[in-house]
């Protein structure tokens, strides 16, 4: 295999003395350990990445009869899906036994093929839950959203490294983000197009072509680009709108990649990057295509970009403003729809204006398309008192046909459309982002029934980022609205159970937010995300940066990060590609940005020595203390202290049920800590149950730890001994203490026998206070 193959071999073996001697013996041959490794075999577990192996080939199988069913969904979590392989020699009895052993783990995706003294198991289609990402807004329909349902925090590394940033398009020209579908990635550099394994960061193909560089030279980058010096300062590609206004050039589908250069259409073989045959419109008035789109089986062109009126005003000849004022890559003038296997054209229409690309979206097999001038085009008319030219409208078109179900030419205001095929609901709005085109400005949304034809709202909202729908709900930079009423999402405030405004943090990034089932994803200086599963902020991957076009997106399962940052010159510690997967072990923290009310506080952690907030199974938000990772909640905490010390480790080091992060930090040293509830003097006293989490990070002996605490001047643990009861160090403790009476203050001490003091965190709970949940009104 390693003389008649490319692959990359792994090898598990019981003799670690035959180990030795193949290592050796390969490494005369020449073969790189980066070619063939060989490591132990333990009996119990392989313990190999998800999804690395494409082949795996078992051709003993005593390797497979202490523990048929362990070791047999071990290879399987490691074979990669949509085909991967897993070749078992085996005979007889113990065939039976094996065949038997896989049917009875109900693996999903795997298919069985037997045959003489062997079978193979094959992992078919996509992971379950998992979801493509394709065009540039995620689909046709402009949700900006991924509908995986796999990828959720805590996050950790699938793989990093492979490819750099040599075949993606500078940073700052905002080039079009990869589309995933089917386990590759797809992305497009200067000259080229490529696909790389999600699974593990592999090159698959790369396709250069003779003009696409002109093709999109002035579009995704500019003569600002030095491609010999991207870094020097002067060279490194100035900002312009890129794919923000232009939309994307390519659409990958599971047979073809559709790429527009020039007036051609190409269609590459997804598998092999090969090109299979080019479609152009037939009409030698083509000059250049610009939109593209696919719908099930057809084809979206756009036939030759719309030339707008120019403005006095735009007469700008600084070469930082001047991108910003061309509006004439925004649109095209004619769409031509054509079966997207034969190129036969279904039918064609023509534009009074321009069919704006990021208006030309599909779903329930309607083509929706706002014609009309730019934003800012009609607002400078309407400030010098003149009205539009007619002919502005939005059109709900028969896919198949062409035929035209619903035109609408009042309220069309927009340069975004955007469709729930869940709710029937079209949404038309702007896309207010950084680097977009002037006068493109989020002031007002409208909601329209694809069915009655009705509006269902119209609202001056004021937002920034492309509208995200997801589900019931549209996602902005910060903030959120109810799809179904326009109204702003509501959550009750975890600590005091207020009603309050939904709202995320986002520091630093000119890229724009996109969502998946449980996450949104930005760069907020570093690589960031929202966990839409619970409130608790702001959370950053760390150490690496995100495209300034967006490029975490989740799909097939995995939170892909390609490089998308040449001509960055930030000293970022990570500078790669990457992905990552749900790991439930790791360990995440959060910039919950959190600002207390004064209300009465019915549910509150803090969490000491903690690197950040994050918010529990039970629902409570844990508040690092003291507060030094983001803004302060304004939760007064008195704290006093004797040889005050601090103590932080590695979460996965402490033994506990649920919340090792908890008891991974810790502060030494406390007497007394008093917690302001309410800023009212007044409060009445309430019931808490108070639960003090400890463990001992310090090399203590039974007896060398000891202290009493008291709550409220109640003593609830005397000659308390962490290491007594848990046996060991580093294993988590909790002890609950439940009606704690509390009215404006609560008040806990600590009186050393022996030692010092030792505090992980402190729960307070109101008793009898319903659990929470988020809902938008």
């Amino acid at each position: 295999m390693v003389s008649k193959t490319s692959l990359s071999l792994i090898v598990f073996d019981r003799n670690p003395e035959r180990i030795s001697y193949l290592r050796e013996y390969f490494d005369d041959l020449g073969v790189s350990s980066e070619r063939l490794s060989f490591l132990n075999f333990d009996e119990t577990v392989l313990s190999m990445p998800k999804y690395i192996s494409s082949l795996t080939i078992v051709s003993d199988p005593d390797y497979l009869r202490d523990s048929d069913r362990d070791i047999l969904k071990g290879i399987f979590e490691f074979t990669r899906p949509y085909d991967g392989k897993i070749w078992i020699k085996a005979w007889g009895r113990t065939k039976r036994a094996l065949l038997s052993a896989v049917s009875s783990l109900d693996l999903p995706g795997a298919k069985l093929r037997r045959g003489w003294r062997y079978f193979i198991i094959s992992r078919t289609g996509a992971l379950e839950g998992s979801a493509d990402w394709t065009h540039n807004y995620g689909d046709i329909s402009n949700t900006v959203k991924s509908d995986d349902k796999i990828v959720k925090a805590p996050l950790g590394i699938l793989w990093f490294g492979g490819n750099s940033n040599l075949d993606v398009l500078p940073r700052h020209g905002h080039g079009p983000s990869e589309q995933v579908i089917d386990g590759r990635l797809i992305i497009q550099g200067i000259t080229s197009i490529s696909a790389r394994d999600v699974y593990t960061g592999r090159s698959i193909w790369k396709k250069e072509f003779e003009n696409l560089d002109k093709d999109t030279w002035q579009v995704y980058y500019d003569e600002s680009y030095d491609e010999d010096n991207p870094l020097e300062v002067k060279t490194n590609q100035r900002h312009i709108p890129g794919a923000n206004s232009r939309g994307t050039n390519f659409v990958a589908t599971r047979e073809y990649v559709y790429v527009i250069e020039g007036i051609y259409c190409h269609l590459l073989d997804i598998k092999t990057g090969k090109l299979v045959k080019s479609f152009s419109t037939g009409d030698s008035n083509t000059e250049r295509l610009g939109y593209i789109g696919v719908y099930d089986n057809l084809l979206i062109l756009g036939s030759n970009f719309s030339k707008y009126p120019k403005m006095p005003d735009e007469e700008d000849n600084n070469p930082k403003r001047v991108k910003f004022l061309n509006y004439d890559l925004s649109a095209s003038q004619e769409l031509i729809i054509m079966d997207r296997f034969t190129g036969k054209k279904r039918w064609r229409i023509d534009a009074n204006h321009g069919f704006i690309h990021n208006a030309v979206i599909a779903g329930d097999g309607i083509l929706f398309c706002l014609d009309k001038l730019p934003q800012s085009l009609e607002t400078k008319l309407k400030r010098r008192g003149e009205d539009p030219p007619p002919g502005s409208r939005m059109l709900y078109l028969d896919i198949k046909t062409g035929e035209k179900i619903y035109e609408d030419t009042i309220n069309i205001f927009g340069s975004w459309l955007g469709y729930s095929s869940e709710y029937k609901l079209l949404l038309q709005a702007n896309r207010p982002s950084g680097d977009m085109l002037r006068g493109e400005e989020g002031r007002r949304m409208i909601v329209y029934n694809i069915l009655t034809k009705d509006t269902l709202w119209d609202k001056p909202l004021r937002y920034y980022n492309p509208p995200i729908i997801s589900g019931d709900k549209i996602y902005t930079e910060e903030e959120g609205f109810s799809l179904i009423t326009g109204e702003p999402l509501y959550v009750k405030d975890l600590i005091t159970g207020e009603k309050v405004r939904w709202n995320y943090k986002r520091e630093y990034g000119c890229g724009y937010v996109v969502a998946s089932e449980h996450l949104l994803t930005f760069r907020s200086a570093s690589a960031g995300f929202i966990n839409l599963d619970v409130f608790e902020g702001t959370g950053s991957l760390g150490g690496f940066k995100a495209g300034c076009s967006a490029n975490l997106i989740v799909a097939n399962g995995v939170l892909n990060s390609p490089d998308y940052t040449r001509t960055c010159q930030c000293s970022y510690q990570n500078q790669t590609s990457l992905a990552l997967i749900y790991m439930p072990w790791m360990t995440y923290w959060t910039n919950s940005n959190y600002r207390w009310s004064g209300e009465q506080i019915n549910q509150l952690g803090l969490n000491l020595n903690a690197p950040g907030d994050r918010t529990s199974d039970r629902n409570t938000l844990w508040l690092e203390f003291p507060y030094v990772a983001g803004a302060s909640p304004e939760i007064h905490v008195i704290m006093d202290t004797v040889d005050y010390h601090l103590i932080r480790k590695d979460p996965i080091s402490i033994l506990s049920e649920n919340t090792p992060w908890i008891s991974a930090s810790s502060i030494g040293g406390i007497r007394s800590l008093e917690i302001t509830l309410s800023d009212d003097l007044a409060v009445p006293e309430t019931s808490y149950k108070v639960n003090l989490y400890f463990s001992e990070p310090e090399m203590k002996l039974k007896g060398e730890r000891v202290f009493d605490v008291a709550i409220q001047d109640r003593k609830v643990l005397e000659d308390f001994d962490i290491i007594s009861e848990t046996g060991r160090q580093d294993k988590e403790l909790i002890k609950s203490f439940s009606g704690i009476l509390a009215g404006r203050t609560l008040r806990i001490e600590m009186m050393p026998k022996n030692g010092n003091t030792i505090l992980s965190g402190i729960e307070l709970v109101q008793e009898n206070i319903p659990d929470m949940q988020i809902s938008s009104e």
